[in-house]
Parts: structure tokens; sequence; C-alpha cells
């Protein structure tokens, strides 16, 4: 059993599937240690980097949620989901959305530096003291205001259509889901995030990972 006392900075490379707070119960559980958080939540589709800090140094937690992030990320063209992401229900676009290259480009644009975005009604926003998803779950009426965020750089890496990937970097706060299905009306059709991946938490890569089942060992 891990001393009570212990402290430190754990770096995990999360699969998809698992919420930020199943991997924060699997760290309490593999260390037999109560105090340990997480610095910046990751939904259950992402993967990559969540920092956990464990013991005193959950004090650390404000600054390291402040600094930027940087995700590589796949945005589906052409279909709407509910969620802005694959886990959601998709509806295909009936009328003709095909998106050129050179107008997603033109249109990648307004998407740097400080731009206003709305977050997806499916997130742990607060709208009259409930969760803005757990309102949307109940059929409840969610209507989040925008948001100033700023998008350092958002870089296509590739595209076929209807996906394309790109690299972002961006500030706290930043909902990559928002990106995809701004950037997907913005040129005339739909998006969500088909594939999140965080690669880094300011300084921290995700090359200084493990995963899970490492922790777990």
């Amino acid at each position: 059993m891990v001393n009570q006392n212990t402290s430190g900075v754990i770096i995990i490379d999360k699969n998809s599937g698992l919420t930020s707070h199943d991997v924060v119960s699997i760290v309490r559980k593999a260390l037999g240690i109560r105090r340990v958080g997480h610095c910046g939540t990751l939904d259950p589709l992402a993967t990559g980097l969540l920092v956990i800090c464990v013991g005193k140094y959950t004090r650390l937690s404000p600054w390291l949620m402040s600094v930027d992030k940087e995700y590589v990320s796949t945005f589906e063209f052409g279909s709407y989901s509910n969620t802005d992401d694959a886990d959601g229900s998709i509806t295909m676009l009936q009328e003709n959305s095909h998106i050129e290259e050179s107008l997603l480009r033109d249109k990648l644009t307004r998407f740097h530096g400080e731009i206003m975005q709305v977050p997806p009604i499916y997130s742990a926003i607060r709208v009259g003291g409930q969760r803005s998803y757990k309102r949307a779950r109940n059929g409840g009426e969610v209507k989040l205001q925008p948001r100033s965020v700023t998008v350092e750089k958002m870089d296509l890496i590739r595209f076929s259509y209807p996906e394309a990937i790109f690299k972002i970097k961006c500030s706290k706060g930043t909902y990559i889901r928002s990106l995809a299905r701004d950037l997907g009306k913005a040129c005339g059709s739909a998006g969500y995030v088909s594939q999140l991946r965080r690669t880094k938490v300011g300084s921290i890569s995700i090359d200084s990972a493990i995963t899970v089942e490492d922790l777990q060992k």
C-alpha cells in the first residue's frame, strides 16, 4: 500500500470510453489514496493526456487547468450530432453538403485568435444550478451563452471528404466539439468530432504518459 502522505503528478494516456472521473477512481484504488484529482476533463470519446494530481500536488490543479492544451482531432462533415461528437445521435444532412478543401481552408481563417464560442449543450456547464448535459438529457431547454476562447493554431493535417484531421492548440475552456460544429456550419454544412486525442497540457507531453493498465500493474 502506498503511503498516505505520497504526493505527485501522474501523466495518464486515457483510453476511449473512460470518463475523467473513472480514471481518478482507478488511481485512488490502485494507490490506496483518497486525495486524487484530474486537471482538465476529457470526454469519454477522447483519448490522450490526462494529468492526475495526488496528495498535496492537488494544489497544482488550478494552474494546470489554466494552461493551453494541444489536440489532434478528426472532424466528420456532412452530418449533425446532438452532442457534437460521435457519441451522440448522428443525422446525415439531406442536401448536398460536400465541402471542397479550398473552401475549408478559407473558412479556417475565422477560427484563429480570440473567438466567441457557444459550448455544446451536452457539457458540464451549470445552467440554473444543474449541469447542462443533465438538463439536455431530461428534455429541458438549454441555451448557453457564447464565451471568449483563444485558438492559437488550427492546422489542417489531412482532408478527404467527409473527414478532416486537425492539429489544434487552444486556451482553457475551448471546446473542440464546438469548433467542429461551427466550422461545418461556416462551410454551409455540419460537422462533429469523430476522434479526439489530447497530446499536450502546457509543457507536459503525451510522450511522458503511462496507460491505466500500466498504473494498475
